[in-house]
């Protein structure tokens, strides 16, 4: 039938005034209960038992005798079902700050804090006052948030400034001394300096520092530099006289302080030297701590905090081993008899007005009282008082051998010291029972006695940073004093001490700027031959990379228009590479100059090479290179670089005495034509006027017509370089244009052009730390210059080279020192 619903049997417009509810509600009874299915169980107690919603209570979901009884079985079921699944999900209740803030709390959340990274002891003290940085694995204090690095040279040059290097890590090699030093020699040469076989160093009264390589690479594989000290050998034998030199089958100890970054490094050469079963290689991480103080008032300081403990005779009532010192030393009549003198001696330092007026390098041992019995009331500077302050060098007190002796080379008196100290709320609950406030707190017996050792540092000591024969950068004996090593556990009650009497903390930014003014290169950014320089090389560079690009294309400038290649690296290998490869200087191929601008290097004798030794190539193929190590390396043999130095000092004198005669018969540089002349040179270079240089700054050699207008005094005399517009930046690419085919791109511009070629001035090195001498109120940097490039200034008989900034087409003339 037309116009009906099949379904119902309905017109399709027809409108009904009733439905038949028993027809209706079984034509959707299947939809009723397939919802009823997929809806949730319900949770609720009173609503699942089906308990009307007039007599639901609040109270009745935690307490079942609130249900009518026909429902509270059912109820207690649930219930317990329910407390057992909440139980497993519930989470601890959260500690209050008072419970947080306990001494026991504390130490696990600062151990869970430091993750990948290792805390130094006093590194609650430091995250207050200092900004941290993480570096080689652990978190070190940058700089202080207060004060720059003009007050640390000031306190550095008048009083005292205070750096904790416990970061150093410690090795300790045990033997046969003579074992010892034949298998440690192997990574050292005499040619850098004394090693650590050394008649000096022996006897254990003087510390020192050598430069490690891998074994048969010299003058390539350096590895990293190091400080070391041998045992002092009167621990049993204090009459023996201080030149008396160790026996050679005698069992010593050397510890070798390593700079982080190559720790690894050092420690396995060692362990791949070492043939006898009799040497033991132990580390001592963590187990040694370090503070370095620095400036004239280091002593004061030092001998007012140091205060020689008293070593009561044992009483027959005290059991047997009650502490060290009483096993130690009051068992050993000789032991006792060089604790006194160590004693006298130290009280006889507060006298002298200066560091420096000891033996350079020496080393004091003490047994020493705990420093918080002794803590001022009050921060105050503590100065050498000038009324009893001994001006004459002759009676300066000497130590001896015996007053090198120390009870911190034990590794148990070390652990014993960490368990036995008493803590500080017992200390200030002893002193709040005195009878008469603010007097000295005794506590006999159950002080402290702690070892330690002292290490002098002489600082500037002779005329390595002189331009001239009378001309210093900084005066003698700055950035000497006192390193102190301590035992773990003690170096935050030590720390406190030395800072409440004067001394400034500083961090890494501080003491890169002391090794600026001292002329001494930074470890290990200042060691580009070594594979942890590199390493912090690259990290660097990635980071001033970064920091760049973040800036758009408008307000950063392009480095390749000012000629520099590589602005956040020093391309060392590529400067020796085209300085000794490159160029075909048997046919005197000139770099870019006319005929009165020639290199000067016109064969390969000139070069240092001889008919079967080419450049690039090794002496003899002794020294293979290990994997990831660099392809050159840093001349440090000290007669070279003494000759080398004494060149251009002459060159100096006869440039300042213009107006008297001209010295000759100065060193000639036939011997340095015969090295290997893949070598740099550490150098410094100070500005004849205004400007401070900065790192990667490029060190040029100057054209005849600037050394005119140099002695014509003119007032810019320095050149200025142009604009290289082949290195623009591209263009962005339209949208819907093809791109050029062929096209070269500005990276690989930079990566195909000449680096001695690109400037009017020839590269010769570059600078990797400079600033503002505050002693001399000049710009002043150091880096390092490739060894042709001195030659050819050899060659000339000048001292003056160009320096420019990376981001400054102006050149700068300054005058150039070879340092050792």
């Amino acid at each position: 039938m037309e116009g009906l619903n099949t379904i119902e049997g309905i017109p399709k417009h027809f409108n009904p005034k009733f439905i038949d509810c028993t027809r209706f509600v079984k034509a959707r009874a299947k939809e009723i209960r397939s919802i009823q299915n997929d809806l949730p169980a319900v949770t609720k107690n009173t609503q699942a038992l089906g308990l009307p919603k007039h007599m639901r209570r609040r109270s009745m979901s935690h307490n079942v005798k609130r249900l009518p009884v026909r429902l509270r079985r059912a109820a207690e079921h649930r219930m317990t079902k329910s407390l057992a699944n909440a139980n497993k999900k519930t989470k601890a209740k959260a500690a209050s700050r008072r419970q947080k803030r306990r001494p026991k709390n504390l130490r696990e959340k600062f151990e869970k804090r430091q993750g990948d990274k290792v805390w130094l002891e006093t590194h609650l003290w430091h995250a207050k006052r200092f900004k941290m940085a993480q570096q080689w694995g652990y978190k070190l204090p940058l700089h202080p948030c207060d004060k720059g690095v003009r007050a640390a040279y000031r306190s550095t040059v008048k009083h005292c400034t205070i750096q904790e290097i416990s970061f150093y890590e410690v090795i300790e090699v045990k033997g046969r001394q003579e074992n010892i030093i034949e298998s440690l020699c192997q990574l050292t040469c005499p040619e850098t300096g004394l090693t650590l076989g050394a008649e000096m160093y022996l006897s254990g009264q003087h510390h020192g520092e050598t430069m490690l390589y891998h074994k048969g690479t010299f003058p390539y594989g350096a590895i990293t530099k190091v400080q070391f000290l041998w045992q002092c050998l009167t621990l049993t034998d204090p009459i023996k006289d201080e030149s008396t030199s160790a026996a050679p089958s005698a069992d010593r100890k050397l510890w070798m302080w390593v700079h982080p970054s190559a720790f690894s490094e050092v420690l396995d050469a060692i362990k791949v030297i070492i043939e006898s079963d009799s040497i033991k290689v132990n580390d001592l991480r963590g187990e040694l701590l370090r503070f370095r103080l620095r400036g004239p008032q280091a002593t004061a300081v030092v001998t007012d905090a140091f205060k020689v403990s008293s070593i009561p005779p044992k009483s027959d009532t005290e059991s047997e081993g009650s502490f060290w010192w009483q096993d130690k030393i009051c068992q050993n009549p000789n032991l006792m008899t060089i604790h006194e003198q160590q004693s006298h001696f130290w009280k006889s330092l507060e006298s002298i007005q200066s560091t420096t007026a000891l033996p350079s390098r020496c080393v004091v041992g003490l047994t020493v009282r705990d420093p918080r019995i002794l803590l001022p009331k009050q921060r105050h500077k503590v100065e050498t008082d000038p009324l009893k302050a001994d001006y004459s060098l002759p009676r300066c007190p000497q130590p001896g051998a015996q007053h090198a002796v120390s009870h911190i080379w034990d590794g148990s008196i070390r652990e014993s010291l960490g368990s036995t100290m008493l803590s500080t709320h017992t200390i200030n609950e002893h002193r709040r029972n005195l009878l008469v406030p603010g007097s000295e707190l005794d506590l006999g017996n159950q002080e402290s006695r702690i070892p330690v050792l002292l290490l002098q540092s002489p600082g500037v000591q002779h005329d390595n940073l002189a331009t001239s024969s009378h001309e210093m950068v900084s005066p003698l004996g700055f950035g000497g004093g006192w390193d102190v090593v301590l035992p773990k556990k003690w170096g935050t009650v030590f720390w406190v001490g030395f800072v409440f009497r004067g001394a400034r903390a500083v961090g890494l930014k501080e003491s890169d700027n002391t090794c600026l003014h001292q002329g001494q290169p930074r470890l290990p950014e200042e060691y580009p031959d070594t594979k942890s320089g590199q390493e912090i090389e690259e990290i660097r560079a990635k980071d001033l990379e970064a920091s760049f690009l973040r800036r758009p294309p408008a307000k950063r400038p392009n480095y390749a228009k000012l000629g520099f290649l590589s602005p956040f690296k020093c391309p060392w290998d590529r400067l020796l590479s085209e300085w000794t490869s490159k160029y075909d200087l048997n046919d005197n191929q000139q770099l870019g100059l006319n005929d009165s601008q020639q290199l000067g290097l016109n064969d390969n004798q000139q070069l240092g090479l001889n008919d079967s030794q080419q450049l690039g190539e090794r002496n003899g193929g002794a020294t293979q290179l290990l994997s990831g190590l660099p392809d050159f390396y840093i001349l440090r043999n000290r007669a070279h670089l003494r000759q080398l130095r004494s060149i251009f000092l002459t060159a100096a004198k006869n440039q300042a005495g213009s107006k008297g005669p001209v010295v000759t018969g100065g060193p000639s540089s036939k011997d340095l034509h015969q090295l290997d002349q893949r070598a740099l040179v550490w150098i410094r270079v100070d500005l004849l006027q205004r400007g401070s240089p900065e790192a990667f700054s490029m060190i040029c050699l100057p054209k005849p017509c600037d050394l005119e207008a140099l002695n014509l005094k003119k007032p810019n005399p320095a050149p200025e370089e142009t604009i290289k517009n082949k290195f623009k930046l591209d263009k962005k690419q339209k949208i819907g244009k093809p791109k050029p085919e062929n096209k070269v791109t500005l990276e690989e511009k930079v990566a195909n052009a000449n680096l001695l070629e690109l400037n009017s001035r020839i590269i010769i090195g570059f600078v990797t730390n400079g600033g503002h001498v505050f002693s001399r109120g000049k710009g002043h940097a150091v880096g390092f210059c490739c060894l042709p490039g001195l030659l050819q200034l050899v060659k000339e008989s000048v001292n003056y080279v160009l320096v420019r900034d990376s981001n400054s087409t102006k050149y700068r003339f300054a005058t150039l020192t070879v340092l050792e």
